[in-house]
């Protein structure tokens, strides 16, 4: 069977279908609608307070809107988040608030936002404390053989500024750099190290880095002739074999000639209920803090009481 298009009718038919359409569209535009997006918001306060808590949240936001505005509704385009301050009398994020300063931006007055969901009533706030605190080294170092230390480990800046919440911040009084370790060193060294990052991201230290200078220098033997004096009794009538002891030790060539016997002290601890004639350690009591001990020669002495 063959059937024949008549494209007269075809044509006749347009107008009622969009006519159709337009009574459709007529009626979506005049339809109340309703809209429902999460929305991230920042909370702010002064440069003296520390939001405790993380300072973005989200919330639920319901739109409402007809007509053309439902364009608008469902195409809100909020990406940033929305920006609150608050302070110490009153840390309060209220739906309220979160509603006026959204209907302020929103582009058409004929969009009604008619329900915030935000369960983060009150933000917790804690005091800024901001104080500065020395810099302590933490490392280990050492020499190869016949080297030693020339002088003290010196940092700069030897301090820090520490910022944070008042009660976590008021315990600290010190911050150590990173653990670094310098091995078998017979140079001077200088460079660049860090200071051990905070553990919680609401606390700041300022500068992060430091330079170390670690002074070296070469290491030569030594040797003193020292008395050795008794402690811990006071009888006179006690005789020492032999009287006096030599000490070698090892001291940096920039040191050697201004060392001597004056900076050190040889002692045996003789208690006033000892068993007397008899043989005693000898103990360096005294000594310069930039020397190390090689030997002690003798490391024992005897002690009589005088006939």
């Amino acid at each position: 069977m063959n059937f024949k298009l008549n494209k007269k009718g075809i044509i006749s038919f347009f107008p009622f279908v969009a006519l159709a359409m337009l009574f459709w569209v007529s009626s979506i535009m005049t339809k109340k609608s309703t809209y429902s997006k999460d929305i991230f918001i920042e909370v702010k306060t002064g440069d003296d307070l520390i939001i405790m808590d993380t300072n973005l949240y989200v919330a639920n936001v319901t739109l409402s809107g007809k007509g053309l505005d439902l364009v608008l509704v469902n195409s809100y385009p909020r990406k940033d988040p929305l920006k609150l301050k608050i302070n110490e009398k009153n840390p309060e994020v209220s739906s309220e608030t979160i509603i006026r300063q959204l209907q302020s931006e929103i582009p058409s007055n004929k969009i009604q936002i008619v329900k915030v969901l935000f369960p983060y009533k009150f933000i917790k706030l804690e005091k800024r404390l901001t104080k500065t605190i020395p810099i302590k080294f933490n490392g280990k170092i050492s020499y190869k053989k016949m080297y030693g230390t020339k002088g003290p480990v010196v940092l700069e800046p030897d301090k820090t500024t520490i910022s944070g919440p008042e009660s976590w911040v008021k315990d600290i009084n010190s911050w150590n750099t990173e653990s670094v370790t310098y091995k078998d060193l017979i140079t001077d060294v200088k460079e660049k190290i860090n200071l051990e990052p905070p553990k919680h991201h609401k606390i700041n230290i300022t500068p992060d880095n430091v330079e170390i200078y670690i002074p070296v220098e070469e290491y030569t033997e030594k040797k003193v002739v020292l008395p050795v004096k008794i402690s811990g009794n006071k009888n006179k009538d006690l005789l020492i074999v032999p009287s006096s002891i030599t000490v070698s030790f090892l001291i940096g060539v920039s040191k050697y000639e201004f060392i001597d016997s004056t900076e050190f002290l040889a002692s045996v601890y003789v208690n006033q209920d000892s068993i007397l004639n008899g043989n005693y350690p000898v103990s360096i009591i005294k000594k310069p803090s930039n020397v190390t001990i090689q030997y002690i020669q003798p490391n024992y002495v005897d002690v009589y009481l005088k006939n």
